[in-house]
């Protein structure tokens, strides 16, 4: 997954635990990258207000208060200050929004149907058989294979990584220590997959890398 933030003004580089970031930016604003464990993330920050927190390792995304928790469970952390304008700092709250990132102290809006980037209702993905726009399958993984619900297989789906993933997910938050998995996204080139665990077996499912990722929640939240 590519992280397009604006780069902002590079305000220098420094090894310190997270914490010293909740206590050092009374007059910050913007993104401070992190690096840790061979993982790299951000956090968006607002004069000492910490709003954002996003964090990759591997295959393993993390937002929000996993991220977090992850952060400050390890005892430094490589920080770069990168100082937004007001227009830049919007635009990093908009590429949160749009990638499911939680935001602190953001009001929620009225429940509306989510609609796709503007992009892609100019041209929209074709959808797959009893599905919205861009999402190509739902399945659910059980003793014996993938279980297709709804859609199509995508050709070049490896049934077996998809089926195993969520217990590799499991095993890394256990060495990472950040507590149980419930759910997990993996991006792909060829798609966004949204695995989570249930009584009878593995639910998943596969979009399309343009789908926004709040409907990808939504959908997997009514099944």
């Amino acid at each position: 997954m590519t992280v397009e933030l604006p780069e902002g003004a590079s305000l220098g580089m420094m090894q310190a635990p997270l914490t010293w970031v909740f206590s050092h930016t009374g007059k910050f604003v913007g993104k401070i990258a992190v690096e840790v464990q061979g993982g790299n993330g951000f956090l968006l920050i607002k004069k000492g207000e910490v709003l954002a927190y996003w964090f990759r390792y591997g295959g393993m995304v993390l937002r929000g208060k996993a991220a977090r928790e992850y952060l400050l469970s390890q005892e430094v952390v490589d920080l770069t200050l990168c100082r937004y304008t007001g227009e830049e700092f919007s635009t990093a709250q908009e590429w949160c929004e749009e990638h499911g990132v939680p935001i602190a102290g953001a009001v929620s809006a009225p429940t509306v149907p989510d609609e796709p980037p503007v992009q892609a209702r100019m041209q929209p993905v074709p959808a797959a058989p009893g599905l919205d726009v861009g999402i190509q399958m739902v399945g659910r993984c059980g003793a014996g294979g993938l279980e297709v619900l709804a859609g199509r297989r995508p050709d070049d789906l490896d049934e077996q990584a998809l089926c195993s993933a969520f217990g590799i997910a499991c095993d890394l938050a256990d060495v990472l220590g950040i507590g149980e998995v419930s759910d997990f996204t993996l991006e792909t080139r060829s798609g966004t997959f949204l695995v989570t665990d249930e009584d009878d077996g593995i639910l998943c499912l596969i979009t399309t890398p343009d789908v926004p990722f709040g409907r990808i929640r939504s959908l997997l939240q009514r099944r």
